[in-house]
């Protein structure tokens, strides 16, 4: 699989169940007579639990997160009373400035992995010493002298091995954020030239 969308899915069963699941909730929905606030919280409590549980070890695209979303909903918009093709950015956006602050499954999907990787990082346990060593496997891939996590993504086009550690990479160059992990080698193999921007 290829972290951009449109590639075929690493994880494809995983898919399938997931985009089942709100294949089903959309038939379910449809057909039912609920309140738009029982919409909501059905969509809220039963829902988003059944797809979101695995999302911290998949590395799903963004655009495979939304056609695992999307017929879910594209279903429960109407029972809020909004046309469902109302933009996304009104539907995801936050409270403070008018949106619905519906969660985005990418999105979910993205801190999950950033607190898995954080919060082993910071435990120092198994989880968090495997990271590290995927980490400097991976830099040493990159060959560059800074933090691969904090270049930009296209990088990663060089490399040809998609990873979870590529996904959360992925997701911090799409929000443009920057991660200072210490103690982590950054330094390129004698002989090796560093890969230009």
């Amino acid at each position: 699989m290829h972290i951009k969308g449109g590639s075929p899915c690493e994880y494809p069963h995983t898919f399938e169940i997931l985009r089942t699941h709100s294949l089903d909730y959309a038939a379910k929905i449809q057909e039912s007579t609920l309140s738009k606030d029982a919409a909501l919280w059905s969509y809220l409590l039963y829902l988003r639990p059944k797809v979101t549980i695995p999302l911290m070890a998949m590395t799903f695209s963004e655009a495979q997160c939304n056609r695992i979303q999307s017929p879910a909903l594209r279903a429960v918009l109407p029972k809020l009373h909004l046309n469902r093709y109302t933009a996304r950015s009104i539907i995801h956006g936050p409270l403070l400035y008018g949106g619905m602050n519906l969660p985005n499954l990418y999105t979910t999907q993205g801190i999950y992995q950033l607190k898995f990787l954080l919060g082993h990082l910071r435990a120092k346990d198994k989880s968090g010493k495997l990271i590290r060593i995927t980490h400097g496997g991976l830099q040493l891939l990159v060959r560059m002298s800074k933090h691969f996590l904090n270049l930009p993504y296209k990088v990663t086009s060089l490399l040809g091995c998609p990873s979870w550690l590529l996904s959360v990479w992925h997701f911090i160059d799409h929000l443009g954020l920057q991660i200072n992990i210490h103690g982590i080698m950054t330094e390129v193999l004698q002989g090796h030239r560093p890969i230009d921007r």
